[in-house]
């Protein structure tokens, strides 16, 4: 009887977290240069499960094309030119619009850089570029320590995404998809977060990003709905 009522859990249970939440600092928004060039949509630079740093650009991505034109990290909104000491340059720019992705150097921490900018090398014209917002998620590998609280459970049965143990005063969950679309979003008024929830998640499937705010942290996890 006991073993009839696991199998009937297991195949129940559609979806789980892949790994602890990583850690990353988004990009709102982009900024064109004084002479630059409009650069729309959002991005990320994030710290993958082996420490490997990212930066990523969403579907939403659109600016101008031109010849020789790279995509740099720097320290301010400054020209990524030999005037500017505080740069590196990550890559190419691999396309005018859409997601793309940049591996960013070993030695290299997260919050070493504040700015992912676009800048043609040839004509050094400065295209502009996007701040990097503050640190989100585990940054303890980093050496980083921002408290964050420990992983909620979930368990999904028919549709339904159940999120066990949130932190105390969540005040919204998001829920993202692999292109960084949002697809749900629950707020709540202060103090009125329950300890558990449930998410209608019906005729979805894939890799999802859950994002909590509670008490001034946020923290995101990626779980996977089969």
């Amino acid at each position: 009887m006991k073993k009839g009522f696991l199998i009937m859990i297991i195949l129940m249970v559609s979806c789980y977290l892949v790994f602890a939440q990583e850690c990353y600092r988004n990009i709102d928004s982009f900024l064109m240069a004084p002479g630059g060039y409009d650069i729309y949509g959002t991005g990320s630079i994030s710290e993958d499960e082996n420490g490997q740093l990212i930066v990523r650009f969403d579907s939403n991505f659109n600016t101008a094309g031109g010849p020789d034109v790279h995509v740099f990290l720097s320290k301010t909104f400054t020209a990524p030119n030999d005037n500017n000491p505080d740069k590196l340059e990550i890559g190419i720019l691999q396309n005018t619009t859409g997601a793309q992705s940049y591996i960013v150097p070993s030695n290299v921490n997260i919050a070493d850089y504040s700015w992912v900018l676009i800048h043609c090398i040839t004509y050094d014209h400065f295209w502009g570029g996007g701040m990097c917002g503050g640190l989100i998620g585990n940054c303890t590998a980093s050496g980083i320590d921002n408290h964050n609280p420990l992983p909620p459970q979930l368990l999904c049965i028919k549709g339904t995404v159940f999120i066990n143990n949130l932190p105390d005063n969540t005040s919204a969950i998001s829920v993202y998809d692999i292109l960084g679309q949002r697809i749900l979003v629950q707020n709540f008024n202060k103090g009125s977060s329950p300890s558990d929830y449930g998410l209608n998640l019906q005729n979805h499937k894939g890799i999802f990003f859950l994002h909590l705010k509670a008490a001034g942290i946020e923290t995101t996890y990626r779980f996977v709905l089969n």
